[in-house]
Order: C-alpha cells, then sequence, then structure tokens
C-alpha cells in the first residue's frame, strides 16, 4: 500500500486496543465470513491518515483490503474521526459483499463524499495478501512489526505537499446501509 500523499514517509500506527476494538467490531458485523482473518491498521502520518480494513478466508491466497484516507491536522480529534471512518468502510464492505457480480473498485486514490465527514475522504481498494507481502518485507529486513517506520529523515522544506495522484472521478454507487 502506498500512501496517498508523496510527502507521506514517516507514520506510526494506532494503538492495539483500537485495532482489536476495530477487529471485533467487523468480526461481529460479519459472522458470515467464516474462517476469515480481518487486517485492520491504521498508520498516522504528519499529513495524513489512512484506515485499512481488509479480510481474507483461512488458506486462502486472496484477500480484500479497503484503505480510506484523510488529510490531518493537529486540532482534530483523530479517534471520533477513526470511528466515522470504520462506519464507512463496514457500509463499503456490506455492499461489496451483497453485490455478487463485485463493483469495479478504484486501485488507485480516489476521492469520496461522505455527508458524516466533514473533510474529503479518499478511497483505494487492494487485492494483495497482506501475509505474503509481510513475509517478503521480513525477508528483505524491511519488517513493520514496530510502532513506526518509514524514512524519519529531516524532509527538504520545498517539497511539494500536493498530491499528484489525488483524483476527482467518482466511485461506483455504493448503497447506504441503516
Amino acid at each position: 500500500m502506498n500512501p496517498r500523499r508523496p510527502s507521506s514517509t514517516k507514520w506510526t500506527l494506532i494503538p492495539t486496543e483500537l485495532t482489536a476494538e476495530i477487529t471485533s467490531v467487523f468480526q461481529q458485523a460479519y459472522p458470515q465470513i467464516k474462517d476469515t482473518k480481518w487486517y485492520i491498521e491504521g498508520y498516522i502520518y504528519p499529513e495524513e491518515f489512512i484506515l485499512r480494513v481488509g479480510y481474507g478466508r483461512n488458506k486462502s491466497l486472496k484477500q480484500s483490503h479497503f484503505f480510506l484516507s484523510w488529510d490531518r491536522s493537529d486540532n482534530q480529534n483523530l479517534v471520533d474521526e477513526i470511528h466515522l471512518a470504520v462506519d464507512l468502510v463496514d457500509q463499503i464492505i456490506g455492499d461489496y459483499l451483497k453485490n455478487e457480480e463485485r463493483p469495479d473498485l478504484p486501485t488507485s486514490w480516489k476521492a469520496l463524499s461522505d455527508k458524516s465527514f466533514e473533510k474529503p475522504l479518499y478511497f483505494i481498494f487492494s487485492t494483495e495478501n497482506k501475509d505474503l507481502e509481510d513475509q517478503a518485507n521480513s525477508l528483505l529486513g524491511q519488517s513493520q512489526d514496530t510502532l513506526t517506520g518509514g524514512d524519519w529523515e529531516i524532509q527538504n522544506e520545498t517539497e511539494s505537499h500536493e498530491n499528484e495522484n489525488d483524483s476527482t472521478d467518482e466511485l461506483p454507487e455504493l448503497n447506504k446501509r441503516h
């Protein structure tokens, strides 16, 4: 997974207690997905936050991962925003599972609007196998089993904060649950 912003090179993971809470939410919401491993990660970058919610059936190579990203500011309540994002990902996953033809979801960051969120959101879908990716990173000595990661060197002040990959293309129509 690549961050949406090119300037996002250093990150901190959200606390394990919060990932356990979010995992429990999805396990309870989708009991019909049996023998499933849930992948919940939150990356706190200086200028953006990325939430990954993914799942894969045990003993299967196929996995589905749903990512949301939004810009951060110092005066925000990140935990409240994470809870809103979890609700939105829950809706997206629910619609994805209900639709047997599986809608085409974006594989590059796309703008997404939601009335409950005060700022622009961005969404990306991936079928990468997180377990295989982690094994490859471990073999390369790039393990992410720490609370922080990325390039923590001082960055050039003139580095652009604009993301050339941000897109305002619309997502396929997803039915709202509630």
